[in-house]
């Protein structure tokens, strides 16, 4: 039986994952060796690390859905749980020497589905409370502009399948299935996992959520404020993408 490392040990032999945020990079990065020294302990693979994390982060984003403040801060828990699972299923990877571009593919899936869809149930969860339904809207919209913005740069050719070498490292310009894996290297290398704004995102509507089981009318106030202004700023990151995008695509082809 091999020696176990310690705490100490684990962060030592690891590097920095996160340049920007004190959640993301301070108390999330640091406090996930602890959860990794308990994985280590396990026979679970890093990549069944993953696919849990994404389940339990799922059925967080359920739990955010209902009209109940208790239920609704147990899933922002759970959701930041997720997170620190995100952190971790990479560092026993590393460890066990098992890393593969299947776990990454795992890892950038389960970044596309556990953050947008919390926008949805914030959504619903005002509906739930309000009665409004364009809440419901509205939370299906920022979910949306979120996926198609900045912030998940790839998700929108990721979907169309159209691919430039220059842009992805790939061999040649193909359709890209969503599914496969042997072509979606040049995708994984160059995607942008933006955790710490991710974990942001929770803890500020972990916040209002709180004031709404003190101050009912005043958290749902917030709560849809903050929602507005997080639709507006991916709208907005979403419009500037569709501009860069072109331009890189025409110089691309000038290039040619």
């Amino acid at each position: 039986m091999f020696n176990m490392p310690t705490v100490k040990e684990l962060k030592a032999s690891s590097r920095q994952e996160m340049n920007g945020g004190v959640f993301g990079d301070w108390a999330m990065h640091n406090s996930s060796f602890y959860l990794v020294k308990l994985l280590l302990y396990t026979k679970l693979t890093p990549n069944q690390i993953t696919l849990w994390g994404i389940v339990f982060g799922l059925f967080g984003v359920v739990l955010i859905g209902f009209s109940s403040s208790a239920l609704a801060i147990t899933g922002y828990i759970i959701m930041l749980f997720y997170w620190l699972t995100d952190y971790s299923d990479g560092k026993v990877a590393r460890y066990r020497n098992v890393t593969s571009l299947r776990g990454k593919y795992y890892d950038y899936l389960g970044h596309l589905l556990v953050s947008p869809a919390m926008f949805l149930a914030v959504g619903v969860h005002l509906f739930n409370l309000t009665g409004n339904p364009w809440m419901v809207l509205l939370g299906a919209l920022t979910t949306l502009f979120f996926l198609y913005s900045d912030v998940n740069p790839k998700f929108p050719r990721l979907l169309t399948g159209k691919r430039h070498k220059q842009e992805y490292q790939v061999a040649s310009d193909e359709k890209v299935s969503f599914f496969s894996l042997k072509n979606i290297k040049g995708l994984v290398l160059k995607a942008h996992k933006n955790i710490t704004f991710c974990v942001h995102l929770v803890i500020v509507f972990l916040i209002t959520e709180l004031i709404i089981l003190f101050n009912t009318n005043l958290g749902i106030n917030i709560t849809f404020y903050a929602l507005v202004v997080y639709m507006v700023l991916f709208f907005l990151t979403f419009i500037r993408q569709i501009f860069d995008y072109s331009k890189r695509i025409e110089k691309h082809e000038r290039s040619q």
